[in-house]
């Protein structure tokens, strides 16, 4: 019988000494699956209004134009590039509270082509004396 009970005392140790690096990378693989779950669901969210925006301002401007894209949303700085990152376009980013005709007059000396506001209002460019286009967005994207 002690010759059994040492013959399993000592193949359990032997499995352990083997394996005991198992559990350790088992539980890293969950936390690391339960972190990066939490952050997909909690931090993630697309940005459907600069992305449908985005869509529209690259599909009405040509690929080497420069844009002057006034974002007139929430929550948006006009330091933030999103805009025109997804326009896939070249230009300025400013507020369209200190859009001027003078700044737009110095833009277009420098190569702006294009005015691109997006904002909840109508008119928004009928105040600057363009000719203004009007594209809706989903009301899902406010």
């Amino acid at each position: 019988m002690a010759l059994a009970l040492d013959f399993l005392r000592s193949t359990l140790s032997r499995w352990i000494n083997k394996y005991a690096w198992l559990p350790v990378i088992s539980i890293y693989v969950l936390l690391a699956w339960t972190c990066i779950s939490f952050a997909e669901s909690h931090y993630y969210k697309p940005d459907r209004l600069r992305i449908q925006a985005g869509k529209i301002i690259s599909a009405n401007t040509p690929e080497d134009s420069l844009i002057i894209a006034a974002p007139d949303i929430p929550g948006t700085d006009c330091r933030d590039p999103r805009l025109l990152f997804r326009s896939r376009r070249n230009g300025w980013s400013i507020y369209k509270r200190e859009l001027t005709p003078e700044l737009i007059d110095q833009l277009r000396m420098l190569g702006a082509e294009y005015l691109a506001i997006v904002t909840k209002h109508d008119n928004a460019g009928k105040m600057f004396g363009f000719e203004a286009k009007e594209f809706k967005l989903d009301k899902t994207t406010w």
